[in-house]
């Protein structure tokens, strides 16, 4: 994890609310995000928290999956203290900025057992839902091996190793988990996912939040 030398304070609601998902490559999270973040009523409720990163967009990613940054602008907001957290994975830096949270909207993205605790940790009291897409090994490898960044059997047992490691303790982030194996667990997760954050609004509401 990467620490900026100070880190930027936002006003929050104390149920302003955070839902990280998290799991292994290939385990499907940024297909649900995508498909939930374009439910016609998604944009009324929630946001979509969208990460800085210094890699490359991939062939066939949408174009605001991430903030594709130069190094050059992520060291300079790193350096402003404009990151919740951030950090480096095999040379490319991934960053969450403060402004990114909404307090008036019930907030979902990805991110890395590592950023989670980050989140966690944060004096402003928002409150952060982990949900955890498990995935068989097999089915997230055959998922891989359709994706142009992970033609080779080299690159995948690389990206396998640093999964394990990462998600090595991930219990102790205490995530709600979720099946992601096939279309069943895909569809199901969606609607799930879209009761979740209506609940959660009404939360918001009962305590004086004006959507």
């Amino acid at each position: 994890m990467i620490e900026s030398p100070e880190k930027q304070k936002i006003a929050m609601s104390s149920k302003t609310w955070v839902i990280a998902l998290m799991g292994k490559s290939g385990c499907g999270k940024s297909t649900i995000l995508d498909a939930l973040a374009h439910m016609s009523d998604f944009d009324k409720y929630a946001h979509r928290v969208r990460t800085d990163t210094t890699r490359s967009r991939r062939e066939n990613e949408k174009e605001d999956a991430y903030n594709f940054i130069s190094h050059e602008e992520f060291a300079e907001k790193l350096l402003n203290g404009q990151y919740l957290e951030a950090i480096e994975l095999n040379g490319i830096f991934y960053g969450t900025p403060a402004d990114e949270i909404k307090k008036d909207k019930i907030n979902i993205g990805i991110w890395t057992p590592g950023g989670v605790e980050e989140l966690q940790k944060y004096e402003f009291d928002f409150q952060v839902m982990p949900i955890y897409l498990e995935t068989s090994d097999k089915q997230r490898w055959l998922r891989l091996l359709q994706r142009q960044d992970f033609a080779s059997v080299e690159r995948l047992y690389k990206r396998h190793k640093f999964d394990e490691e990462e998600f090595y303790e991930v219990d102790r982030l205490l995530p709600f988990y979720y099946k992601n194996e096939d279309d069943v667990d895909y569809y199901s997760n969606l609607g799930l996912l879209h009761k979740l954050i209506r609940i959660l609004t009404l939360d918001m509401e009962a305590e004086g939040q004006d959507l």
